[in-house]
């Protein structure tokens, strides 16, 4: 299976786990982010991302930032970046350390969460923005959760597992949203996301990518038990690894995951 987004649909918003927003029309800068902001934008417009103003994190939207870090003026306007100066700036914006922050805590497994990394568009680069925004989102479907309260208030009040990564039913063509996990004989949970390769490799053909994936989903399944032996594993073919994807995705049956916990 080709993967051509963070979450079985296509995305530009990643860092440490995808691709990093890079946003170009010329508009006005933003005041600076701060981490606790609140914004309200669509999945993959990455444009409204960077331009949007905060709103308040009491009504509904989209996003929260948990971290902002400063950009070295070396780097100049991020679309002329490469793709691993970018993901080396966004470094510090790591799956752990939005979990850490929204109060997720440490997991075993991946969550619905989605980490988007946020630069200044060209024109706000050149008006002096060096900004680098973390946000953290929802995935609900295809999109992103419009959630009102701030993150850690949400997660507070839910279930310890509302927030894992199922989709309804073998992941793939036919079931290309996160969903919860609710259904233990017909869902499949996200149980890892091992690297496939470091930031800067060449893609090494279709082949062996698929091989690798299948080898590092094959061992992150074996500790799990299920009857059948049923595993999956999606990975990045040509399209996703020229935008920036390294990462494998790999599933269980979610029964299996619930009686291997």
């Amino acid at each position: 299976m080709e993967l051509l987004g963070r979450y079985l649909v296509a995305a530009c918003l990643i860092a440490a786990v995808g691709p990093l927003a890079l946003p170009t029309p010329a508009h006005a800068a933003p005041r600076e982010p701060r981490p606790g902001d609140c914004y309200d934008y669509p999945r993959f417009a990455t444009v409204k991302a960077a331009e949007a103003s905060p709103v308040p994190c009491r009504r509904r939207h989209a996003a929260e930032t948990f971290l902002v870090d400063r950009l070295p003026a070396s780097l100049g306007p991020p679309r002329a970046a490469t793709y691993a100066e970018r993901a080396a700036a966004a470094r510090p914006c790591t799956e752990q350390a939005m979990h850490r922050a929204i109060g997720l805590g440490s997991r075993d497994i991946p969550s619905r969460f989605e980490v988007v990394v946020v630069f200044p568009t060209n024109a706000q680069w050149r008006q002096g923005a060096r900004w680098m925004r973390c946000d953290a989102a929802l995935l609900h479907g295809s999109t992103y959760a419009r959630l009102a309260g701030a993150l850690s208030e949400v997660i507070a009040k839910a279930a310890p597992r509302a927030f894992d990564f199922c989709t309804p039913g073998v992941p793939g063509s036919k079931a290309k949203v996160a969903s919860r996990c609710t259904r233990p004989r017909r869902d499949w949970i996200l149980i890892d996301e091992p690297r496939i390769a470091a930031a800067t490799a060449a893609f090494p053909g279709p082949d062996a990518s698929a091989r690798e994936a299948k080898a590092l989903c094959r061992r992150a399944a074996a500790r799990y038990d299920d009857p059948e032996n049923r595993w999956w594993a999606i990975w990045p073919k040509r399209a996703g690894w020229r935008a920036g994807y390294r990462l494998a995705m790999c599933f269980v049956p979610y029964a299996a995951y619930r009686a291997g916990r």
